[in-house]
């Protein structure tokens, strides 16, 4: 996991993912890996809706739990971000039961010659670097909710680790707003640096 991406130096150093407009930045839900989502009891397993998978977790009683539409840690779609998200990303989601959606993803993009340089999630050369695939995006796009401290944050289906309430951007509207976000792909650095920046005065304007 490294500690900057293009996105994130562009969302780090615009006012640091605050202008009005809101710039990809990585958070939200872990990232499934080969061997799927895991639960905290070790299991793995998966719920598919049409061409995006949810991921769920297992209880001690066998039965799995998955989040329904738009209920925290369902996916969803990031609204008011660019085009081409290359980063973690976050934004309001009406739709969310917690009115905000969040992209969690921090890996630097490889740089590239031609797409044969490039592999999943990204499978385009774009200039001298891959281009993440958009679909990946989409996939692993989760609703989130506010919060005041850890204990606030339910588990998000598919974190194989913990949850923390911590801010996760610097731009309008959700300046230094804490959210609930699983730390599977999270940049600690990058996080606490964050929380330090929320904590001075004018950081989000007047």
């Amino acid at each position: 996991m490294t500690h900057y991406t293009r996105s994130l130096s562009l969302f780090m150093f615009v006012s640091i993912l605050g202008g009005c407009v809101l710039q990809p930045e990585l958070i939200g839900e872990s990232l499934p890996t080969d061997s799927g989502p895991v639960s905290s009891d070790g299991h793995s397993t998966e719920l598919t809706h049409g061409d995006v998978s949810a991921t769920t977790t297992l209880t001690s009683t066998g039965t799995t739990v998955a989040p329904g539409p738009d209920e925290y840690g369902a996916s969803c779609q990031l609204l008011g971000v660019p085009e081409s998200v290359q980063s973690k990303a976050i934004s309001l989601q009406p739709d969310c039961a917690g009115g905000i959606c969040v992209f969690q993803f921090e890996d630097t993009a490889p740089p590239c010659s031609d797409d044969s340089d490039c592999a999943a999630p990204w499978p385009t050369c774009e200039g001298n670097f891959c281009d993440l695939d958009q679909e990946f995006v989409a996939a692993s796009s989760r609703c989130t909710q506010n919060c005041e401290e850890d204990a606030d944050c339910p588990a998000i289906p598919g974190c194989a680790s913990e949850t923390v309430c911590t801010p996760a951007t610097l731009l309008a509207p959700l300046c230094c707003e804490k959210v609930c976000l699983c730390t599977d792909d999270l940049n600690i650095g990058s996080m606490q640096a964050l929380e330090q920046m929320c904590q001075q005065p004018g950081t989000c304007g007047p």
